[in-house]
């Protein structure tokens, strides 16, 4: 990728650009890409996407230490409202390159996810839960994966904007940290591109129909898939890794607690029940996180967590389809 330049057609911005965002809080690990594909929305006359996200959840393994969420959320999106979210991987740099050139040149807004400690200036603070002191809980501050905006690709440079403020890199540095080892990073050179914007506005109640007709279609398989994940950690020393599940029961609660604010009735219990299982697949986030993790009086404690969890996740759904 280094020396090759890819022009966006506003490659001629202000290195004094200012960008106002309609959601610039800091949210929790695993849940960054969510909050900037509203913010995006929101920079193209589409604002009030940011609790209209948590479309859909569950769980999906493919064998190694990471329990992904299910990351389906923009089929439903797409349905409701016409707007279409690609989510994207990419074997090397090069690739990863040539796709966001051509993406870039159509005018397609990027985010992409790097390592953030490459990003010059003072690091954006990590939140792995609100309320919890990283540093002080032993989790990484560091090189961490986050997910930024690409603002515009110049001649040998390209500008993102962390949420703070917008940097410039050169390419190298660009390819360095979409490259670099880091935590949280679980997919090659990941990235969310806008293709298309809302075509339809859809009432808070079909809203909920929607999220219900996915929720039956997929529940069965994303309790199999977390049975068989548990099974591995109950066999094995290896580490866990569930914070992508975790924001997506996040993400959820916001939908449920929009909802419920909206008089859909039907949404109170479940954004009660969410909230709840949000807090519990974090904290089993930070406790598998911990050095203790692999030691077999922890892991016995973690694998009935999971268990506890398997449970609490039939709940919520139960409350949801009710």
């Amino acid at each position: 990728m280094t020396g090759r330049a890819c022009l966006s057609p506003d490659s001629s911005a202000s290195a004094n650009v200012v960008v106002e965002l309609a959601y610039p809080e800091q949210t929790p690990v695993a849940t960054c890409h969510w909050r900037w594909v509203a913010n995006v929305l929101a920079l193209r006359g589409h604002p009030g996407y940011w609790e209209r996200l948590g479309l859909a959840w569950g769980v999906r393994w493919t064998g190694g230490d990471v329990l992904f969420g299910s990351m389906t959320w923009p089929d439903v999106l797409a349905r409701a409202t016409g707007i279409a979210v690609a989510i994207r991987t990419f074997p090397t740099a090069q690739d990863a390159w040539r796709a966001e050139c051509a993406l870039a040149a159509r005018g397609t807004p990027l985010i992409v996810e790097l390592d953030g400690f490459h990003l010059p200036g003072p690091a954006a603070p990590v939140d792995f839960y609100p309320g919890l002191d990283a540093a002080a809980s032993g989790l990484p501050t560091d090189h961490v994966v986050k997910a930024v905006l690409v603002m515009w690709r110049g001649r040998g440079t390209v500008r993102v904007f962390d949420g703070l403020r917008a940097v410039d890199l050169t390419i190298g540095d660009y390819e360095q940290a979409r490259s670099a080892p880091c935590h949280g990073r679980a997919e090659p050179f990941k990235l969310y591109a806008l293709m298309r914007g809302p075509r339809r506005q859809v009432s808070p109640e079909r809203l909920l129909d929607l999220v219900r007709q996915h929720l039956r279609s997929s529940h069965t398989d994303s309790q199999g898939a977390l049975a068989a994940y548990t099974r591995r950690v109950e066999k094995t020393d290896r580490r866990i890794d569930v914070c992508r599940v975790a924001g997506e029961r996040y993400q959820a609660a916001r939908l449920f607690e929009y909802l419920a604010d909206e008089g859909v009735s039907e949404a109170r219990v479940p954004a009660s029940l969410f909230a709840e299982l949000t807090d519990a697949w974090y904290m089993l986030h930070v406790l598998a996180m911990h050095e203790s993790a692999a030691q077999p009086r922890q892991r016995r404690r973690l694998v009935r967590l999971l268990e506890q969890l398997a449970d609490k996740e039939s709940t919520v759904a139960e409350a949801v389809l009710a």
